[in-house]
């Protein structure tokens, strides 16, 4: 992701999916958003898939 993201956590849903959350745009003016972004465990990589909308 080169889109200037803050730090990143990585979690399972309460459905058992593999998901990533970060902030964007990383900068100290409030104007912080968080995005999730589903990821696939491949065994040796982790792959962002898509992006997960509420």
């Amino acid at each position: 992701f080169t889109q200037n993201g803050g730090h990143g956590m990585i979690f399972r849903t309460f459905e058992g999916r593999l998901c990533m959350t970060f902030h964007r745009p990383n900068s100290p003016r409030g104007q912080e958003r968080a995005r999730i972004f589903e990821l696939q465990d491949t065994g040796d990589t982790l792959q962002l898939l898509q992006e997960l909308t509420l």
